[in-house]
C-alpha cells in the first residue's frame, strides 16, 4: 500500500482563508453588508453570530440566512456559512 495522501480541496485555500475559517462575527441592521458577504464570497469568514438588533421575524431571519447561504464561495469550501443565535 502506498499511503500517499490525494490532494485535498483545502490545500488550494490560502492562509487568509484557513484563518478565516475560524472566525465568525456579528454585524448592524437587519440584512447582511455588502462588505460582509464580499468577506464571506473570498472564504475569509465562516459565519455570522445573529443578536436581536438583527432580528424582526423568523422569515426576516430565513431570508437573512438565504443570503448567506447563496453567496458564492472557493470550491474548497463545501460547509454552509454558520449562522449563529445570541439568546440570553
Amino acid at each position: 500500500m502506498n499511503p500517499i495522501a490525494e490532494p485535498s480541496a483545502v490545500d488550494e485555500l490560502s492562509a487568509r482563508q484557513l484563518a478565516g475559517q475560524r472566525i465568525v462575527c456579528g454585524f448592524d441592521g437587519r440584512r447582511a453588508p455588502q462588505s460582509l458577504l464580499r468577506v464571506v464570497e473570498r472564504g475569509e469568514l465562516a459565519g455570522v453570530i445573529l443578536f436581536a438588533d438583527n432580528v424582526r421575524s423568523k422569515a426576516q431571519v430565513a431570508r437573512l440566512s438565504g443570503a448567506l447561504q447563496a453567496t458564492a464561495r472557493p470550491e474548497g469550501l463545501r460547509q454552509p456559512v454558520i449562522v449563529s443565535v445570541d439568546q440570553e
